[in-house]
């Protein structure tokens, strides 16, 4: 198990900061709707309870341990991404378990099965 607390290397650039905000996805969004030649116009619902408001993510340490290194830049994982499901097809999104508990804390996406 990694320690968390572990000293950050000065030496590495700054950890990515990610915040579930309408901004947080758009950029990926973006290129996938470009990609699509779709029509962007998405809805933000609110947050879902106990959701994260705040996390980091970073492949720093794969990197200085393991000497790990992308090979695809997010467009190109994206467009093969595409791709993919293109030559497959679409598939529709599937509630498969029901919701065991209802209650005014429950994400109106879940209740509503607005997906």
């Amino acid at each position: 198990m990694v320690d968390s607390m572990e000293p950050r290397n000065p030496a590495l650039p700054p950890r990515p900061t990610y915040a579930p905000t309408a901004r947080s996805s758009s950029r990926s969004t973006r290129v996938v709707a470009s990609q699509l030649a779709f029509d962007l116009k998405p809805t933000f619902m609110p947050a879902r309870p106990q959701e994260v408001h705040l996390a980091t993510c970073s492949a720093d340490r794969a990197r200085a341990r393991l000497g790990y290194a992308t090979k695809f830049t997010l467009d190109q994982g994206l467009a093969t991404m595409i791709e993919y499901i293109k030559t497959r097809g679409p598939r529709p999104f599937k509630y498969h378990v029901p919701l065991e508990i209802v209650n005014e804390r429950t994400p109106e996406t879940w209740r509503k099965q607005l997906m």
